[in-house]
């Protein structure tokens, strides 16, 4: 087959979420390593574009990955099965284990904190700039 717009489009993106995912896993190791940060949230860097940058990264990676590969697909039927995979992943991650558990769990340790009810109500849950603030799921 050959090399497509999608194949780059999907390469790209499938780049960017690996960069945003990485970066921001590489943000909240170095604010965990501070003590002085053990008792607050992090609002900085990436996490203060979205709540859950390394995920959004992560889906980004799926999705990349099957908008590079779908110009190989041979049947509609392997586009369709090949799609499972980010489907899956984004329902986990943002309605099943991922989000809100980790919500969850942030409100009940500072659900309380004026700061952190602010970052709550500013910076979207999942999708930098213009996903859902507050309690939406998304």
């Amino acid at each position: 087959a050959n090399f497509n717009i999608l194949n780059v489009f999907g390469l790209l993106l499938w780049l960017f979420g690996f960069l945003f995912e990485t970066i921001a896993d590489v943000q909240k190791l170095l604010w965990r390593m501070k003590e002085a940060n053990h008792h607050s949230f992090i609002c900085y860097g990436l996490w203060s574009l979205s709540r859950h940058p390394n995920y959004f990264g992560e889906i980004c990676i799926w999705i990349g990955f099957y908008i590079a590969s779908y110009s190989e697909f041979e049947t509609n039927l392997q586009a369709i099965a090949a799609l499972i995979s980010p489907i899956f992943v984004t329902l986990l991650l943002v309605y099943i284990s991922g989000i809100p558990l980790l919500e969850s769990a942030a409100d009940k340790q500072w659900g309380d904190d004026k700061a952190y009810k602010d970052y709550k109500q500013r910076v979207p849950v999942l999708i930098p700039w213009i996903g859902r603030t507050g309690d939406a799921p998304f």
